[in-house]
């Protein structure tokens, strides 16, 4: 969808400006198999960002030079449901119109993956999707964690067989969550 909505490609700039989400997460990795690099909302190199990703279209943070997708994250939305501006592309009625389906990618695995605003040294492709991590099991995760953290800490995770239970904001870790969802771990950065 990416690719044939955006023309996304390798070296394109992309801001995932979404709360820690499975949809900000699974758009995340889709930008990554098309070799794009994910960037801070507010970090510098957000202006030059091909393609925006967001659940407010209209925010006048955004370059006028970036493609926009609008997201609506409610699990079950069939459209983004509010004002999408002139150009936004609308993820949750888009979405519906494309086949699962997966093609390899001829992308360098040293290609920028994440550059966040701190300043440190970009993460590759191959350091992001090579990272060990042990085992957890069921992992309880609060979405409060910014998604450009989470993302490589997710990775590492799945990449060790766990699975990421993604707690939204101002929901409570109860004891009947835990035991529902059969929580092994609680992870808090």
């Amino acid at each position: 969808m990416l690719s044939e909505l955006f023309s996304l490609d390798e070296g394109d700039i992309v801001v995932v400006n979404l709360s820690s989400h499975w949809k900000s997460l699974v758009l995340a990795l889709a930008s990554l198999h098309h070799g794009a690099t994910l960037v801070d909302a507010g970090g510098e190199l957000a202006a030059e960002a091909a393609l925006w990703i967001t659940d407010a279209p209209n925010d006048a943070q955004i370059p006028a030079s970036a493609e926009i997708l609008a997201v609506n994250p409610a699990a079950l939305a069939l459209s983004f449901g509010d004002d999408l501006g002139p150009v936004a592309e609308d993820f949750n009625a888009s979405v519906r119109t494309y086949a699962d389906q997966f093609y390899p990618s001829a992308v360098s695995g040293t290609a920028a993956a994440i550059i966040g605003s701190t300043g440190a040294e970009p993460l590759t492709l191959q350091s992001l999707f090579d990272a060990q991590a042990e085992s957890r099991g069921t992992i309880l995760v609060r979405a409060e964690i910014p998604l450009l953290e989470l993302l490589p800490y997710a990775v590492a995770q799945w990449r060790a067989g766990d699975a990421i239970v993604l707690l939204g904001e101002g929901v409570e870790a109860t004891e009947r969550l835990h035991e529902g969802e059969r929580i092994t771990f609680d992870y808090l950065p």
